[in-house]
């Protein structure tokens, strides 16, 4: 859903971490922790939350911006999904 989006951030969709933002910033809901949001991508991927949080923030450093995890999946989250509403 957010693959062409996160390409545009420079982010390569051949890294694992590309994946499980577009999961992230898919499943992501402001009530979310952020651990409750990597134990749900680590069960849907059968991996552990501390990788899946890892792959993120290796993903994340692609794009040259200084943001944790969390910051970053709930920015996009809201900037892309209002960008979604501007489209209907």
């Amino acid at each position: 859903m957010y693959k062409l989006k996160l390409l545009n951030l420079n982010i390569p969709a051949d890294i694992k971490g590309f994946t499980l933002l577009n999961q992230a910033i898919q499943l992501y809901e402001p009530s979310m922790r952020i651990m409750e949001l990597y134990d749900l991508i680590a069960s849907l991927n059968n991996d552990t939350p501390s990788r899946v949080e890892r792959a993120m923030r290796h993903a994340i450093t692609k794009t040259g911006l200084d943001m944790t995890n969390g910051n970053f999946i709930a920015t996009y989250k809201i900037l892309w999904s209002k960008e979604g509403e501007k489209d209907n």
